[in-house]
């Protein structure tokens, strides 16, 4: 019970900071959408896929880019 209080009254811990990927987010949801660039239905399928695969799976920082 005691421990419980002690918790409660602790600050709660500091928020993350932003990180690189939600930056870039963030930046493409304010610019404009592009009308000029279509992906065959092909191309579209294989960003599909890999994105799907991607999900839940955490990046390497030391990978390169």
């Amino acid at each position: 019970m005691i421990a419980l209080l002690l918790l409660a009254a602790s600050p709660p811990p500091p928020l993350p900071d932003r990180s690189e990927a939600r930056r870039v987010i963030d930046h493409q949801l304010r610019s404009p959408p592009r009308e000029e660039a279509r992906l065959s239905p092909e191309e579209a399928a294989i960003l599909r896929q890999r994105y799907l695969d991607s999900v839940g799976r955490r990046l390497d920082p030391e990978a390169k880019r």
